[in-house]
């Protein structure tokens, strides 16, 4: 954090930068706006979702859902098929906090909807980072629940992820189903975890697969991870789209204030 946070300073006292690209992460992310908004300088982020850290904001953008939308479609179409015992399990970042912080809210809005009873039956919190004794401990809690899971909420990040599906499937746990956050749609996802993936789901920001196209370039998603290949030879994560997104947005935003006058750039992204 003070590494960011001296960057950031240094970026826009000393040498002048006007706008600037979020360091990975919400914490990172949060520490180097503090300095941007101080200074009234606009900084785009490309993988910081929390909502928390938009709330007061004027020069912080993303392209991103704010994290307390991430599991709100799935969690309302597990409930209007059937599901009423929730397990919520979250590691104890800003990002992967703000999206199973939603999730009670989400439940008792679709209940009182539709008519379909849900409820969190279990709630936990794990390190950022678990050791594998903390993930261990955590399925020991969930193979005590006697309840039947019908649904297993993981707001996890992608390397805590595959342990634990690894481990559930060694121990056998049983949830009708799983749904995780930054996990399922990453490229190494299936060579990682094997046959302990299968039926996971898992919401997805952006995928190549989407039917998207592009109001700006004009390009669908199957197109953009096309160039991205062929310029980095990998697969596209959803946070390239999404820093590719919010760039594109802050050039055009430039252009159409014809201004690198910070209130007048914030003024036309806003809009």
């Amino acid at each position: 954090v003070d590494q960011v946070l001296n960057i950031t300073r240094r970026l826009i006292d000393e040498e002048g930068i006007d706008f600037l690209l979020a360091p990975y992460s919400t914490s990172l992310t949060k520490s180097a706006s503090v300095i941007s908004e101080e200074r009234k300088k606009i900084i785009v982020a490309g993988a910081a979702s929390s909502t928390a850290i938009y709330e007061g904001k004027k020069f912080l953008y993303t392209a991103l859902t704010p994290s307390t939308l991430h599991m709100e479609a799935v969690t309302k179409s597990l409930v209007l098929r059937g599901a009423s015992n929730f397990v919520k399990v979250h590691q104890a970042a800003g990002f992967t906090k703000g999206v199973c912080s939603a999730i009670d809210g989400v439940l008792s809005d679709v209940s009182e909807s539709t008519g379909n009873k849900a409820q969190i039956i279990y709630d936990s919190e794990i390190p950022d980072p678990p050791t594998n004794d903390d993930i261990s401990a955590l399925l020991d809690d969930l193979m005590d629940i006697e309840e039947h899971i019908d649904a297993t909420i993981a707001c996890m990040y992608y390397e805590p992820c595959t342990r634990f599906l690894k481990m559930a499937e060694q121990r056998q746990f049983k949830s009708d189903a799983m749904v995780f956050t930054i996990c399922v749609d990453n490229p190494s996802f299936p060579s990682a975890v094997g046959d302990a993936g299968a039926h996971i789901m898992g919401t997805v920001q952006w995928h190549e697969d989407m039917l998207l196209s592009g109001d700006i370039t004009g390009w669908t998603a199957k197109e953009f991870a096309n160039l991205y290949r062929a310029h980095y030879n990998e697969t596209p994560p959803y946070q390239a789209a999404s820093a590719f997104a919010v760039n594109l947005a802050l050039t055009v935003a430039i252009e159409n204030a014809q201004s690198l006058d910070s209130d007048d750039v914030a003024f036309a992204m806003s809009r």
